[in-house]
């Protein structure tokens, strides 16, 4: 659970950084992986290694860590943990 600055925070660097490729506000187009649905989002470490360090940059995902700091990194988790919320509620999962 992130705090409103955070998640307001990791929105920014959504659109910045991910949107693109992810899509908007988190939305995929199922072509390329959705992030509400990442088992990594459970994991900071899982998901630095992802987005800092390119742990998948073989499948194609670009490593951010030379534009984007950890704390950055965590604000977008924060922000699609959010949004991964939001979509278990209105499919009638709860958080």
């Amino acid at each position: 659970v992130a705090s409103a600055a955070q998640i307001a925070a990791g929105e920014a660097h959504y659109a910045r950084l991910c949107g693109r490729c992810h899509g908007p506000a988190t939305q995929s187009a199922n072509v390329i992986p959705d992030l509400r649905r990442s088992n990594a989002l459970t994991d900071p470490g899982l998901w630095r290694a992802i987005v800092i360090d390119g742990a998948l940059s073989a499948s194609g995902m670009v490593a951010w860590g030379h534009v984007l700091d950890a704390a950055g990194a965590e604000a977008i988790r924060g922000y699609v943990g959010e949004q991964a919320r939001t979509l278990q509620s209105s499919e009638g999962r709860g958080p």
